[in-house]
């Protein structure tokens, strides 16, 4: 997502977010910054979906 306040004459702020469900437990992660691609990595994601399935039994 990229957003600009109104009359702004700032940078655009962009915001990458990664959500995510498993089970019952929905988990987000997001990294907010001026670059076009703020820098989130998959691999905190691909380990907490892997505990929560663990967890859950699935």
């Amino acid at each position: 997502m990229t957003m600009t306040d109104a009359g702004s004459t700032g940078p655009a702020e962009v915001i990458h977010r990664i959500v995510t469900r498993v089970g019952v437990c929905v988990t987000d992660l997001s990294a907010t910054g001026t670059e076009p691609y703020p820098r989130v990595s998959e691999t905190p994601v691909l380990r907490q979906i892997d505990r929560l399935r663990s967890a859950q039994g699935l």
